[in-house]
Parts: C-alpha cells; structure tokens; sequence
C-alpha cells in the first residue's frame, strides 16, 4: 500500500524520517536540477575571477599556421615587451588563418610535394594526376578555412576586445576604408616610423620586434602589417577600458620601432 501523503496535502510540521522522505519523493528533481544550477553558475563566477586579466588583445589574421610551435614563443615575445612604463596585467594573442588564392595555391603545392617526397621513401609513388588531385583537395581546405575566418572577422576587426592587429595585406585593405584603424600621425606626430606601410599600418618586417625574434615574431610572413584600433566606444567588462587602450597605444609604438 502505497503511504505517501498527496503533494498537494504535504504538511510541514514534523521532522521525522517518514516527513523527509515524502519531501524527498515530491520534489527530488527540483532540489536536483537547482543544485545543478548553483553549481554552473558558481563555476562561471569562479571563471571570471580566477582568469587573469588580459589588458591588450592582439589578432593575427593571415597565412601562418596557428599550430606551429613558434606561436607560443610569439605570445611570449609580445609578454615581454609590455609597455612596462605603464604596467600590463597581460597579453593576449589569437591567430585566424586567411589565405589568398596565390598563398593557397603555394601552400597545397609545398605541402603536397613535400607529403609525395616522404611516400616515396616508403615505396609509395603517385603520378601527375594524383599529385594535382592532392593539391587541389589541399586548396579547397584552405579555402574553406578562409570563408570560415571571413565570416567571423567582423565581430573582430574594429569590434570585440582586439585592440593591436597582425594582418595579411589583402585583410588589412579590405578594412582600411572603414574608418577601423588609427591613423600613425595620430600616434606619433610628425615622427612617423620609417617601417610605415601606409598612413594607418607598420610593415612589421622592418620593426626590431620581427628582426629580434627570428624563431617567434620573425616566422610570420614578411608582408604582415600591424595597425592599432580607434579607440573603442564603449569600455568592456571589468577594468577601466580608457586604461587598457593606453597600454595598447604604448605598446603600438614600441612594436614599431
């Protein structure tokens, strides 16, 4: 026989096992899915405040492989030539790969060739046609890579948190005319760089940053540009913005010289 009091006639009083137990039967799910609950949004709490701060963003967006190993020596170059002067509590560095017909095209052909060299050390030989297929296969990957990258890019160039850009040429013209970039007189005067490429861009091959780093920053392609965002709008969250884009200007210059 079934001894369970009707949910709707639960009563409060009583504190025995029989009482805990019949709570327990009503509402078990409700206890359940609220505890599961807290605990999400105790984890995401715990997120935000254990995350160090990251003060200056940096993108690159271009040819150079994000899984190459001189991507982690990259981050830690740029961590190092924080504008100490006035004090970073870090620097951040995500990379998206774009590729150009002619960087595709380039790239599979490497690639492929050096893929047939190493098969044929093992017996395995492909003809022309098959070394053709191989390549055009390795460029539709590039290139779908690259559709994926330029759906994105307008939530991160000229919006979202990235305040220093590392950009393919072909990337940076596209955004130029928009307004998104500050211009180099606006940042240092009349003393403008000579690694300037245009009036808003640095050719970072002829920077000491590219040249004293030749296993970190030195691995990007040569004709990558670097370019500093117009100073957002609206601050983001946690900190004062105003002060994060001051370190991004101050580091914008010593990345130039």
């Amino acid at each position: 026989m079934d001894n369970k009091i009707p949910e709707n006639d639960i009563k409060v009083e009583g504190t025995g096992a029989a009482a805990l137990e019949n709570f327990w039967y009503y509402h078990k799910w409700k206890v359940i899915v609220s505890l599961f609950v807290a605990f999400v949004i105790g984890v995401c709490v715990w997120s935000c405040f254990a995350k160090p701060k990251i003060d200056i963003s940096l993108l690159y967006v271009g040819s150079f492989d994000p899984m190459d190993a001189a991507t982690q020596e990259m981050t830690e170059t740029l961590s190092k030539i924080e504008p100490s002067s006035v004090g970073t509590n870090g620097v951040g560095l995500n990379m998206l790969s774009y590729y150009t017909e002619e960087q595709a095209k380039e790239l599979a052909e490497k690639s492929v060739n050096a893929y047939i060299a190493e098969e044929n050390k093992n017996g395995i030989f492909y003809d022309e046609e098959e070394r053709l297929s191989l390549i055009n296969r390795q460029i539709d990957r590039y290139n779908s890579i690259t559709a994926d990258t330029q759906k994105s890019l307008g939530s991160h160039i000229g919006a979202g948190n990235y305040l220093l850009y590392l950009l393919d040429p072909a990337v940076y013209e596209a955004y130029r005319g928009n307004g998104v970039f500050v211009g180099l007189s606006s940042v240092f005067g009349d003393n403008i760089p000579l690694s300037a490429y245009s009036y808003d861009a640095i050719k970072l091959c002829e920077t000491a940053l590219y040249k004293n780093d030749p296993n970190g920053i030195g691995k990007l392609p040569k004709d990558t540009l670097i370019c500093l965002r117009i100073e957002p709008v609206f601050g983001g969250c946690g900190g004062s913005h105003s002060e994060d884009y001051e370190k991004a200007v101050e580091m914008f210059k010593i990345m130039a010289e």
